[in-house]
């Protein structure tokens, strides 16, 4: 069962400002914007590297490294890496044993998936397993300063 586990050393990298990588539990390969589609076949490079922007309490939202102007979202029954930043790139994030579940704000009950081939599966079909999973692999972590916003209340 997905739920926010606020304790989790996990979550400790969806920091304001940080910088993750998301490796698909299910394909083995990382998300990445690539000339603004999300697909589940990227590698470490700067297209699969996502800025985390703190929205509140247990919700972020990802931008892309190669493209600062792509956010990763969910909008229209199709996940998408070319978003504008707005309330359809709010993500809530889940933790399930050492992965993240990312469901979207704006449509509770679907989440960003993607397949074994790479693909990227539609929101409203993944639920919480295997296909909706990403093991999270901090790339680059910037050190809270006073006026940050932590991900969770200390």
């Amino acid at each position: 069962m997905a739920g926010l586990n606020l304790s989790s050393s996990i979550l400790s990298m969806f920091a304001h400002g940080n910088v993750v990588i998301l490796e698909s539990h299910a394909s083995g390969k990382t998300l990445r914007s690539y000339h603004g589609t999300a697909e589940g076949i990227g590698g470490r490079g700067i297209h699969a590297q996502w800025k985390v922007n703190v929205r509140g309490f247990g919700v972020i939202a990802l931008q892309n490294q190669h493209t600062p102007s792509h956010w990763l979202a969910i909008r229209d029954g199709a996940t998408i890496a070319n978003a504008g930043g707005g309330p359809y790139c709010e993500f809530r994030l889940l933790t399930v044993n050492d992965n993240v579940v990312l469901e979207s704000t704006q449509y509770p009950g679907q989440h960003v998936g993607v397949r074994p081939d790479g693909s990227i599966k539609p929101p409203g079909q993944t639920g919480t397993g295997k296909h909706a999973q990403f093991k999270p692999i901090l790339h680059q972590q910037v050190y809270l300063q006073r006026d940050a916003q932590p991900l969770s209340v200390t």
